[in-house]
């Protein structure tokens, strides 16, 4: 939602940590009311309130304070948005602002949101040395992160993920680092900052053309969205104590996964949107090669460690 939010308005800038705050159970009163008060002084963009559901009743007080006292703001013309779960229709948040309620709000459909990410968020500008310049996209509107994922194991996502690096490597003028963070079970943001922050620093300085790999596992449920929302689209991620991590456009981010799917969808609906890789068996490649999948050439396919089990089994 907050990204048809966006996209609706072709003038509006793309969301930034300024403009959209995710919210959770821990999140108090004092960075609510910063935040409304940049909202209510900016006439010049959008700003969201994401999981307000999640607010405690103090919290949802101070809202209602904020916005019921703006005789006076001088600015008068701003947007401002309070989205929450739709199933939880007993939300504080709603009932204080019922008399506002957007009942069922036009959303973008997939293709335009994809598009939106590829053209505005995800784009790696054409004067910008970035690891990113080797992401494999079709319309050459290269972005700094993609997506490689399967509807099964051992079809060759951490091949494809090699490969990938190894592209970045293969140009001198690209030196950094090439890391993978496992996420297994939950999405732990303190463990991905602490590992990113010991092993690049803070991103930034000279040899900083980084791939940042993150394996997700397939058990992996929740928190996955919010993950890749702050990531990728918000650009930076911010643990407990406040550290922050800001993803730079001279990374490139490899996203790996399994991804559970209901009715042809990614229970990760972020995941719908990225520029993707789709992986294959050899058997459904060879049958059916595809620009998008790229993962096994018939050299790759030649090699006798493929070659020999291959002709076994099949």
């Amino acid at each position: 939602m907050v990204l048809s939010i966006y996209e609706f308005d072709k003038v509006c800038l793309p969301p930034t940590r300024n403009e959209v705050m995710i919210c959770n159970s821990s999140t108090n009163s004092e960075e609510v009311r910063l935040f409304l008060n940049r909202a209510l002084a900016d006439p010049n963009s959008y700003y969201c309130m994401v999981n307000c559901h999640l607010l405690n009743y103090d919290v949802c007080r101070v809202i209602e304070d904020r916005l019921g006292n703006t005789a006076d703001d001088t600015v008068k013309n701003y947007g401002l948005a309070f989205l929450y779960a739709e199933e939880k229709r007993d939300a504080r948040i709603r009932a204080i602002l019922e008399s506002y309620l957007v009942k069922n709000p036009a959303q973008a459909d997939i293709q335009q949101l994809q598009k939106y990410l590829a053209k505005t968020l995800l784009k790696i500008p054409s004067r910008t040395k970035s690891a990113g310049k080797v992401d494999p996209d079709e319309l050459l509107c290269r972005s700094f992160a993609r997506l490689i994922r399967s509807t099964r194991a051992g079809v060759g996502k951490s091949l494809h993920k090699k490969n990938l690096c190894a592209a970045v490597r293969a140009n001198k003028d690209l030196s950094g680092k090439d890391i993978t963070i496992p996420v297994y079970k939950t999405v732990d943001t303190d463990v991905i900052i602490k590992r990113l922050n010991d092993d690049l620093g803070n991103g930034y300085g000279v040899n900083c053309y980084h791939t940042i790999h993150f394996d997700i596992a397939h058990e992996v449920k929740s928190g996955v969205d919010e993950l890749l929302f702050n990531l990728i689209i918000l650009k930076s991620l911010v643990n407990s104590e406040g550290v922050v991590w800001q993803a730079q456009p001279t990374q490139y981010y490899i996203i790996e996964c399994m991804p559970y799917t209901k009715e042809g969808r990614s229970v990760h609906e972020l995941m719908d949107l990225l520029p993707t890789t789709m992986c294959h068996s050899p058997c459904e490649e060879l049958r059916q090669p595809t620009k998008s999948s790229q993962v096994y050439s018939y050299l790759i396919l030649s090699y006798s460690t493929i070659l020999i089990p291959y002709l076994i089994i099949f």
